[in-house]
């Protein structure tokens, strides 16, 4: 398997969110020749960007999915021990919790990160959106990392700078797109990476995507709450 198909599977995430536009917002940028959006035209593209995740996530999943059956890595993607689902179940719980404990002494080490949160995208919309995002979201993603690890050991390259390469990839995919999945600080990127590189070692520990998908799931479902719990009721209600 060549060099190219790895570097093509590991940064296909980044590249599908830059290369799937939010139409309102690029429209008047190019017919402006300007990155820069007026009030009201970014507020409709921020709005149309949030349900435009979905679709990014269908492509992602359909795409993963595709070349993991071309290229007979299905089962790697999924994981040896992806049809051990009580043992995969556990081990996702104790994943997403372990996250959500990291994330509240992350923000403890790096104060500002509550103020970064009050700007996360997750605060406008619905719901019923958000936990879609989060199914689809966790699904896709994970797939697509079992992919980047199975193309990994099938190119014999070092598993360990291989998963660091993946979680920054996965940090810059989600700052993709208006809105990113995250806000975009310094601070925030490294919180993401990190996020990644501890899902990547968590699908080599459990064997399973199921584990990683649950985990992803979780930690991004509480923290979503959290966050929402933590600022102004006005700011949620905002659409």
């Amino acid at each position: 398997m060549s060099d190219f198909f790895y570097y093509t599977v590991v940064l296909i995430f980044p590249i599908l969110t830059v290369l799937v536009p939010e139409p309102v917002g690029a429209r008047w940028g190019a017919l402006h020749k300007s990155f820069y959006l007026p009030p009201d035209v970014k507020a409709r593209s921020e709005r149309n960007g949030r349900y435009l995740w979905i679709i990014k996530y269908i492509l992602l999943l359909l795409i993963v999915l595709f070349l993991a059956n071309r290229f007979r890595l299905l089962s790697q993607t999924l994981g040896p021990r992806s049809n051990k689902f009580l043992l995969a179940v556990i081990w996702g719980l104790l994943g997403g919790v372990t996250l959500f404990l990291f994330r509240a002494a992350y923000r403890t080490v790096v104060p500002n990160m509550r103020s970064i949160e009050s700007q996360y995208p997750l605060l406008q919309g619905p719901l019923g959106f958000w936990l879609t995002s989060f199914f689809l979201g966790g699904l896709s993603e994970e797939l697509w990392r079992g992919l980047c690890i199975a193309a990994t050991r099938e190119t014999q390259r070092d598993t360990t700078s291989a998963i660091i390469w993946i979680s920054i990839s996965f940090a810059i995919g989600r700052l993709g797109g208006l809105p990113g999945r995250i806000h975009g600080e310094i601070v925030d990127v490294l919180c993401e990476a990190i996020t990644g590189a501890f899902l990547g070692y968590l699908f080599i520990m459990s064997g399973s995507v199921v584990a990683t998908f649950i985990a992803s799931f979780l930690y991004y479902t509480c923290l979503f709450f959290q966050v929402r719990r933590s600022v102004d009721p006005s700011i949620q209600a905002m659409a």
